[in-house]
């Protein structure tokens, strides 16, 4: 199983290294493209990468198997590195019974040459599908998805959260993870920082499927249906847009929410749905019909919206 690393060039600069990340057997190696600081002047000229010998990362770890493995770089400071993978608890298999499927965690802090232990999530329990990036601050990220699963069960039909550990100095120490709020039934989660130097430079965003534990008009599961979900941060990290709830929750009640939104000037549609303790997911109107036909008075719940006009005028929005 290989999982490449982009390009650490910004906006046409050198390309001064690039990593492969391999796993064989119980070991996980990267294999590092590291020009000297002579080669790179030369490497401008010609558009020759020079590939130094290959490093092994998990030698920390050397009796763990690893897969689904990732690897990012700083984009201040190309010699710090991070890179993860899944292993297991008792040595079987990834995704067997009886084992815990967990994250180890690695650093580099001289290009990829020498890799050590950072941290791994097994004391949070079953967490696969590991992401990472940096931050424009230098600070890295990794994430993984994590739930209660027992021996035997279905991972695809449980509340899988999402955890974001991070480290301000680029890697050798790490915070305790944040949980990521409103995320329920996540499934293989994408990370990146806005490191455009523009009017949102510095934000974070976590895209997900969020189809897992979520349940259809007919009421069963959503299992092999897409449904895409976005969580934004603008502190870094520390915390993460989701509705701000106005009383407490109860079982067959509505609740009052509320949410900031910056308005940008242009037209647009506003919506909102909600999710029931059962995993129901409120549908469109479009879904309630193609579910139940045109006419259909009992239960009707589908998402309506409001749409905001270029001159800030408020309508109803029903054709959801």
């Amino acid at each position: 199983m290989t999982k490449d690393l982009g390009m650490l060039g910004r906006h046409g600069a050198v390309l001064s290294a690039s990593f492969r990340l391999v796993c064989s057997g119980a070991c996980l190696t990267a294999l590092v493209i590291t020009p000297s600081p002579d080669a790179i002047a030369a490497q401008a000229a010609t558009g020759r990468i020079v590939v130094s010998k290959n490093a092994l990362v998990s030698g920390d770890r050397p009796k763990n198997e690893h897969g689904e493995t990732v690897i990012c770089a700083s984009l201040s400071d190309p010699n710090l590195l991070i890179a993860g993978g899944m292993t297991t608890t008792n040595g079987g298999q990834l995704q067997a019974f009886g084992e815990t499927t967990y994250q180890l965690v690695y650093s580099s802090r001289d290009g990829g040459k020498t890799w050590h232990h950072a941290f791994e999530t097994l004391d949070r329990g079953f967490s696969p599908d590991a992401a990472c990036a940096y931050g424009p601050d230098g600070s890295a990220h990794f994430s993984t998805m994590n739930g209660p699963i027992g021996e035997g069960q279905d991972y695809s039909n449980n509340p899988l959260k999402i955890l974001d550990y991070r480290s301000p100095d680029g890697g050798k120490t790490w915070e305790p993870p944040v949980m990521l709020t409103g995320v329920s039934g996540a499934d293989r989660q994408y990370m990146i920082f806005d490191n455009t130097g523009g009017r949102y430079h510095g934000r974070y965003y976590i895209a997900f499927n969020a189809a897992f534990n979520q349940r259809t008009v007919k009421d069963k599961p959503a299992t092999g249906r897409q449904m895409y979900a976005l969580s934004r941060s603008l502190d870094g990290g520390k915390t993460w847009d989701s509705a701000s709830l106005d009383s407490t929750p109860t079982s067959k009640a509505h609740v009052r929410f509320s949410h900031m939104w910056n308005w940008g000037g242009h037209e647009t549609i506003l919506m909102s749905r909600a999710i029931d303790e059962t995993g129901y997911v409120q549908p469109t109107r479009a879904e309630l019909i193609r579910v139940r036909g045109a006419g259909t008075l009992y239960h009707w719940n589908p998402i309506y919206g409001w749409k905001v006009s270029a001159n800030g005028r408020v309508f109803f929005y029903g054709a959801t």
